[in-house]
C-alpha cells in the first residue's frame, strides 16, 4: 500500500480565492482535485487526511459541516476517497494558538507506527512539519497556488509510479 497523507488549506485551494469562489462558496479548487486524483491514478496511493479538515468528520468520515461535505463531493468526482484521518495529538496550547501544524508531523508519525508500513508515502503539506524524518516524504506547494504539476511529479517520484 502506497499513502498520500493530505491536508487541504494550501494544497487543495490557495490562500487567494477568487471573488467568484468565495461568492459561491467554494472552499476546494476542482483543478487541484484534479491534480491529486492524477497521483492516486499514476501510484494506486490511499488517501489519509492529516488536515484541520479532520475535525469536520466522524469517527466513519462522515461530513460534519458543509466545508467537509464538499471535500468529499470533490474527491468523489476524481474517484477518489479517504482511507483514513491521522489523530489529534494537540496539546491545549496548540489549540488555544490554533498552531495544528506544529503537531502534524508527530500525528503523522503515530499514524505511521500504528498501521501497517506503507510500500512508500508521500505528504501533501505547505507549512513546516517540524519533523526532519519527513522531510524527505514532503511535497510542500506554495500555499498562494495549491497543489501544481511539479508537486504532482515530485510525489509520483517519491510514492514510485505503479
Amino acid at each position: 500500500m502506497k499513502v498520500i497523507f493530505l491536508d487541504v488549506d494550501g494544497v487543495l485551494n490557495s490562500d487567494f480565492p477568487t471573488r467568484r469562489q468565495l461568492a459561491s462558496g467554494e472552499w476546494i479548487d476542482r483543478e487541484r482535485v484534479r491534480l491529486l486524483g492524477e497521483i492516486v491514478r499514476r501510484t494506486g496511493a490511499q488517501l489519509v487526511l492529516h488536515s484541520g479538515w479532520r475535525f469536520w468528520l466522524d469517527k466513519e468520515l462522515h461530513p460534519l459541516r458543509p466545508e467537509a461535505e464538499q471535500l468529499l463531493e470533490r474527491l468523489g468526482e476524481q474517484g477518489l476517497r479517504l482511507l483514513d484521518k491521522t489523530k489529534d495529538l494537540s496539546n491545549p496550547d496548540i489549540r488555544k494558538n490554533r498552531r495544528y501544524h506544529r503537531c502534524k508531523g508527530k500525528e503523522i508519525l503515530h499514524w505511521l507506527r500504528t498501521h501497517p508500513k506503507p510500500e512508500a508515502y508521500v505528504v501533501l503539506e505547505d507549512l513546516d512539519l517540524h519533523t526532519l524524518r519527513l522531510s524527505s516524504h514532503q511535497v510542500r506547494p506554495d500555499s498562494h497556488i495549491g497543489l501544481t504539476e511539479t508537486e504532482v511529479e515530485r510525489a509520483v517520484e517519491i510514492l514510485g509510479e505503479s
